[in-house]
């Protein structure tokens, strides 16, 4: 965890949280941050860094399980992937008011590209996956759990064998809702 505080990939992440307290600060035109929200912010950016690292390294075990599932050798997917692309994101969705209908969507239908996500929802919901025959079904958060979503390129790789769902996000909740997501590539 050392290596964390020390590197100058931290220091660029806390730099980065730092002008973004700022910029909220000036979109909300509340002037300078107090120095106990620039605090909340740096313990926030601590958080969502450590949430990344434990994400990623899920996301790696998720991979051997689904070789493992084809019957192949556990390293099968990861043998080759010193450096996988992932990133995460705290993805924000504003309530949809209810005259915009249920073909407004927060985010539209789509499968996701690479080889899966993992998503963590707040209590809010929205979230809706296709099933077989069309039909969207609600994919309702669930205290204490995670999504995965199989990506096309696993999808691809496995010639089906784990499929690529269509999902979307309507969110008519009332509410404004966030969701943590890592896509693993």
């Amino acid at each position: 965890m050392t290596r964390l505080w020390n590197s100058p990939h931290f220091t660029l992440i806390m730099a980065m949280w730092m002008w973004a307290g700022h910029t909220i600060a000036a979109r909300l035109s509340v002037g300078e941050m107090s120095p106990m929200v620039m605090m909340g912010l740096r313990w926030f950016a601590c958080l969502a860094i450590l949430a990344f690292i434990f994400r990623h390294r899920l996301a790696a075990e998720l991979m051997a399980g689904f070789a493992i599932g084809l019957g192949l050798k556990d390293d099968f997917f990861l043998r080759n992937t010193e450096r996988p692309l992932s990133r995460c994101s705290l993805v924000y969705y504003p309530d949809q008011p209810p005259e915009l209908g249920k073909d407004q969507f927060g985010v539209g239908p789509h499968t996701d590209f690479g080889m899966l996500t993992i998503l963590c929802q707040d209590n809010v919901g929205g979230l809706q996956v296709q099933d077989v025959n069309g039909d969207w079904i609600e994919a309702p958060p669930i205290e204490g759990s995670l999504i995965v979503n199989v990506g096309d390129l696993l999808h691809r790789w496995t010639q089906g064998a784990y499929k690529s769902t269509p999902h979307r996000v309507i969110n008519s909740s009332g509410r404004e809702r966030l969701s943590l997501v890592l896509a693993w590539d």
